[in-house]
């Protein structure tokens, strides 16, 4: 996946950072139990490489339940509170399953507000290239793709102490 990676950041004309940390060990996904505060620190130095306007991450459900996604969205925001940068975070948009991307499109149900905005036909075709170099995770691409038109974006509320 990594060398598809790189093929998108170039594809797309930015650049790009890979953590090394498993995916999955002895066959099961990795809890990253003792990588966690490594993984931390390397957030905290990523946020604190640059003055970024905007950083983006998982929702805290992993969009569709993922476990390493959920352990990202937290430790992007422990990361953030540490830091304390100026940019703004944001979460990736709630998942919406196919059936029920299905009935809103149709009018059976009531379009969600965090739906409401779809992306241009241009962005979505430019989107549907670029995900085709990932051809490793074509399945799961092919799974998820009727979200894909939809990219809302949640912003970080830091809880009042």
């Amino acid at each position: 996946r990594s060398e598809e990676f790189r093929r998108v950041i170039r594809e797309t004309g930015n650049s790009g950072i890979i953590l090394n940390y498993p995916d999955k060990v002895n066959g099961k996904r990795d809890d990253w139990s003792h990588v966690r505060d490594g993984i931390l620190s390397d957030i905290e130095k990523v946020i604190d490489l640059k003055d970024w306007k905007e950083i983006v991450t998982h929702n805290e459900n992993g969009e569709y339940g993922h476990q390493h996604h959920k352990m990202t969205h937290s430790l992007v925001v422990e990361g953030y509170e540490a830091e304390k940068p100026e940019a703004r975070l944001y979460f990736f948009g709630k998942y919406h399953k196919a059936v029920t991307v299905e009935k809103y499109e149709s009018g059976e149900k009531p379009m969600p507000e965090d739906m409401k905005n779809r992306l241009p036909d241009d962005v979505l075709a430019r989107k549907t290239e670029i995900s085709k170099l990932y051809k490793s995770q074509k399945h799961t691409i092919d799974g998820l793709w009727h979200i894909a038109p939809y990219e809302n974006f949640t912003e970080y509320v830091a809880a009042e102490n």
